[in-house]
């Protein structure tokens, strides 16, 4: 019977050359497999959609000349702009793509002659209690809680803030669709960076053999 020794490396005790074959054996990895926030995208979309009445087939957020979808408006709205359009936007969506603000609101622990019980969470003397606002609202990431929702939806936001005439509410809805196809093709991007392979092998803190296999 032989016996083999076989030597154990981290990532950066690892040879230039072998680095390299790890990263590009990884990068290739990941292209066979779909990255979990493609899901998150997803369901971020999916709300859009619902919301601006979008029927879809295919969204494809590296190649966006391949989505299939239709606006399901009529054309008097899908022509609006300007100003219009912001009325438009503010009557039929606003409670879709604004929440009232929360705020923080100190009272005594006695209300109306009643003193509330006194616990861990209220203790003698004064306490926070949330008040919903209706008149400061929030836009941050409405729609399902994830950052690609105000990747949809900053288009809209800012053509709020500053409307354009020759700016339809159809181009607008295409516009923040292609807003999430970037976003997401420069998530994709970076999670098959060399940077970002390096990052995350190092945090998982993987073992090698010298040829760069996991140990």
């Amino acid at each position: 019977m032989k016996t083999k020794t076989i030597n154990i490396c981290k990532f950066d005790e690892l040879f230039t050359e072998i680095q390299e074959k790890v990263i590009n054996d990884w990068r290739r990895d990941n292209y066979n497999h779909t990255p979990p926030f493609i899901n998150e995208a997803n369901d971020s979309f999916d709300k859009f959609a619902e919301i601006f009445s979008i029927n879809w087939n295919n969204i494809d957020y590296e190649e966006p000349y391949r989505n299939e979808y239709t606006i399901k408006l009529n054309d008097d709205i899908l022509n609006l702009s300007g100003v219009p359009l912001v009325k438009h936007i503010w009557n039929n969506y606003k409670s879709d793509i604004f929440k009232g603000k929360y705020y923080g609101k100190l009272v005594d622990t006695f209300s109306n002659g009643a003193k509330i019980p006194i616990s861990k969470d209220h203790p003698i003397g004064k306490r926070i209690v949330q008040r919903y606002s209706r008149v400061f609202l929030s836009n941050d990431c409405i729609l399902t809680g994830v950052c690609y929702d105000n990747n949809l939806l900053n288009p809209i936001y800012e053509y709020l803030n500053k409307p354009n005439d020759r700016v339809t509410f159809e181009t607008l809805l295409n516009d923040c669709i292609y807003s999430l196809c970037h976003a997401v093709t420069s998530e994709i991007e970076y999670e098959n960076s060399d940077e970002a392979i390096k990052e995350t092998i190092r945090i998982n803190d993987y073992d090698f053999t010298e040829d760069g296999e996991i140990a």
